[in-house]
């Protein structure tokens, strides 16, 4: 399990704001689709899956996601998108402890 301080995820990074002049206020720029990201086929370290526990009005449930690794970034993309997109990363720089339970992965 993995705590950070901030994490990056594509629903957070797809528009971006600007202020056009005090006169007219907020303008939202309209998304053009080029942050579209997936896990890369080179530089990974590690690449596997897991369950992710989630929790909403329905309830308890363990979504499967690809995780991958690489030199900068914790990547996820869920198992059953052929191309893989990402649907979260967190920047390696922004975890600050990691605790790794005895016996969990021998």
């Amino acid at each position: 399990m993995a705590n950070v301080g901030r994490a990056k995820s594509e629903s957070g990074n797809t528009k971006s704001e600007s202020m056009s002049n005090m006169g007219e206020g907020f303008k939202v720029e309209e998304d053009d689709g080029d942050d579209r990201r997936v896990i890369p086929s080179e530089g990974v370290v590690r690449i596997g899956c897991l369950q992710k526990k989630s929790i909403n009005t329905k309830g308890v449930s363990w979504d499967k996601r690809i995780v991958c690794l690489t030199e900068d970034e914790l990547l996820f993309a869920k198992v059953d998108d052929p191309e893989r997109m990402l649907v979260d990363w967190i920047a390696l720089e922004d975890i600050v402890e990691v605790n790794r339970e005895r016996g969990m992965l021998g």
